[in-house]
């Protein structure tokens, strides 16, 4: 999730050396959050997401924004439905499956459990490194939970604006939170485009900024000090270290359009107005779950209530569309 201003990057080509510097610092930011996790001796959920371990006694800081993933309940209690129906778009049928952006990979280890052949790319050298872990550990597993039917992954590190694909290799792609990562977006979108079969599948999840009325949220959580409870890039008294990568939110704005500009849309829902952005900026993810859990189900329902009323678009995008 991105509340933040996104950056300004210009139209930089991947071959400058400013380019070159800021790309290799999106690939340090990543590498450091996962060595701080995989130093805690403790599984987070973006390591594999069934041996999700609470990683809340992290400092914020040293989790880098991470916020409700800390909290293996409470991350579920707001976006296992989520997960859940986007595991299903992406299974259908089996197949070969592109995650982009996939981390220490647990979205292509439960991809893998339903029996999907899945590659998968990242910019860190040591997620990467971590997902073939968690990837070998979970078919060598005697835990048929951690098994299930289990296809393949294969990980490498990449730098999704320069990538180049084989043409018609896969029937689906998948991002999750990476699109507005990637300043030569048109070109990724291009590259997804061609390795698609006829008729192949791409799903993303993607905070794509408020919009129209809905702009008057983040003015009422700038009102309430809400957003100030961890600033923009800094956590004070705790870290000087950025808690947002170097890339964050450089394309936000042009998702959609690029989108719909290389695809055929089939779908695109609006999701949470606010509750993600409470649940982390008020720390709920801290509290116990006797009072976390309660409070979590009542805002989500105010919440699914105003989308629904079609007043205000979330500003979290869950779109799938297809090559034509």
């Amino acid at each position: 999730m991105n509340t933040q201003r996104p950056a300004k990057l210009g139209k930089t080509k991947a071959g400058d050396p400013g380019y070159r510097e800021r790309i290799q610092g999106e690939a340090k930011f990543w590498d450091e959050r996962a060595e701080r996790l995989w130093a805690s001796g403790r599984i987070p959920l973006w390591f594999d997401h069934r041996r999700g371990e609470d990683v809340t006694f992290i400092p914020l800081g040293e989790l880098k924004g991470a916020g409700i993933r800390a909290n293996p309940v409470l991350y579920r209690a707001v976006f296992g439905g989520l997960i859940d129906h986007i595991i299903r778009a992406a299974t259908g049928k089996k197949g070969n499956v592109l995650d982009l952006g996939c981390g220490a990979g647990w979205f292509s280890l439960e991809l893998a459990r339903c029996g999907m052949s899945v590659d998968g790319l990242d910019i860190s050298p040591r997620q990467i490194e971590i997902a073939r872990i968690m990837s070998r550990e979970s078919k060598d597993s005697a835990d048929p939970r951690l098994h299930g039917d289990f296809g393949r992954t294969d990980y490498r590190v990449a730098d999704l604006n320069a990538i180049r694909l084989e043409k018609g290799k896969y029937d689906v792609a998948v991002s999750l939170g990476t699109l507005h990562h990637i300043q030569r977006l048109d070109d990724l979108m291009s590259e997804v485009k061609k390795s698609l079969k006829p008729g192949g599948k791409f799903i993303f999840w993607e905070y794509v900024g408020y919009s129209g009325p809905a702009r008057l949220f983040p003015a009422l959580f700038k009102a309430a000090g809400i957003m100030a409870v961890a600033p923009k890039r800094w956590i004070r008294g705790r870290s000087t270290r950025p808690i947002t990568s170097p890339f964050e939110g450089v394309s936000q704005s042009e998702i959609l359009k690029t989108v719909r500009r290389c695809f055929s849309v089939e779908t695109m829902e609006s999701r949470f107005l606010f509750l993600p952005v409470l649940v982390s900026r008020l720390r709920i993810y801290r509290l116990p779950p006797m009072i976390s859990l309660p409070l979590i189900k009542a805002l989500d329902r105010v919440d699914r209530g105003l989308i629904r009323s079609r007043l205000f678009r979330g500003p979290f995008i869950l779109g799938v569309a297809r090559k034509t």
